[in-house]
């Protein structure tokens, strides 16, 4: 873990009457807080750099400025708005970082369910769906562009044949340079978005056991249906989280200077140089933070490890005692490596 990450730090969440965290979904940083959106709870925190609970966007319901469902979330840096995708309702809503309610788009991209959105600097979306509709669909399946008012603008790709339920984590990440990631697992594919122009970054080829061909790393998973689960593209390096069909994991890491790939078994990794655990991980909006979240019980299971590390034992104690009056999950920051 030290060859990818240069420093750690925690941040426990706190836990109120008004604060209860189920699962956080996507992480977002500013200058003075951090906000964690729990897409299970359709509900969006926010916290200090401490932890400390400051206020939540919590409205569900069917009223004006109200949501149905929270299948996405995302953060417009330059506005300073968060923006609400209710598939259920078909819309997109907007909300300062004080919670008012802004305005929404109705009837968003014609209606269609949408797996993962992703806002734009110039104001459009990039909208990814796997086929799923039982017949070719060449405009609402794979990528497409949507602009500011929700109108279909131009599809990338698409798919042609029906696939599968695919599960996954989001499948759009903010990068450098304004350049935006897009997983797609039903491939096992990465592509790059920039300025209306889609490129393949990264095309996984997985026969037998290898993962991928033309590294030759062999994997330690029997099974050949195996799948990226998620992805998450920060600096120099990619982490990807590797599910087969019996549900056995991995982890693997990808230098793009070295083009070298490493990984390891299971949804976590020690290193004694770095006084934390890289575990599971969650997507933000940070370049160069990998975030990871622990749970008491995820603590708990690292401290009864014998191979556990003493400085990330004597770390990760310190956060469970912090950790005495909440249920909250602590946000393990993980620096990468310029």
């Amino acid at each position: 873990m030290s060859e990818f990450v240069d420093s750690v730090k925690f941040i426990v969440l706190e836990e109120t009457e008004e604060c209860l965290i189920k699962s956080p979904y996507k992480i977002f940083f500013t200058p003075e807080q951090v906000i964690a959106v729990d897409r299970d709870l359709a509900t969006i925190f926010f916290f200090d750099w401490n932890g400390k609970y400051i206020k939540k966007i919590s409205r569900k319901g069917r009223g004006a400025g109200e949501y149905v469902s929270m299948a996405s979330c995302m953060f417009d840096e330059q506005k300073q708005e968060l923006l609400v995708y209710d598939m259920l309702a078909k819309k997109i809503l907007f909300y300062d970082l004080s919670g008012n309610y802004l305005r929404d788009i109705p009837q968003f991209s014609d209606g269609v369910f949408i797996n993962d959105i992703i806002n734009l600097p110039n104001g459009h979306f990039l909208c990814y769906k796997y086929n799923d509709v039982g017949k070719a669909d060449e405009k609402y399946t794979g990528l497409w562009e949507v602009d500011a008012e929700g109108q279909f603008l131009s599809n990338y790709f698409s798919y042609k044949v029906v696939l599968p339920f695919v599960h996954g984590a989001p499948h759009f990440q903010q990068i450098q340079n304004g350049v935006i990631s897009l997983r797609d697992n039903t491939h096992n594919d990465l592509y790059h978005y920039h300025d209306g122009v889609v490129e393949r970054y990264i095309s996984y080829n997985i026969k037998g056991s290898k993962l991928p061909e033309q590294i030759g790393v062999t994997m330690a998973l029997e099974n050949k249906n195996i799948r990226a689960s998620r992805s998450e593209e920060k600096g120099n390096y990619i982490v990807t989280l590797w599910v087969d069909e019996a549900n056995q994991i991995l982890f693997s890491l990808f230098s793009k200077r070295t083009k070298t790939v490493r990984y390891w078994d299971g949804y976590y990794s020690y290193d004694a140089n770095i006084p934390g655990v890289m575990h599971y991980s969650i997507t933000s909006n940070s370049s160069d933070i990998l975030v990871c979240y622990l749970g008491k019980e995820d603590i708990d299971k690292h401290l009864a490890n014998q191979n556990l590390p003493e400085s990330t034992r004597s770390t990760l104690e310190r956060q469970l005692k912090k950790m005495e009056k909440s249920e909250n999950p602590v946000l393990e920051l993980l620096y990468i490596k310029q």
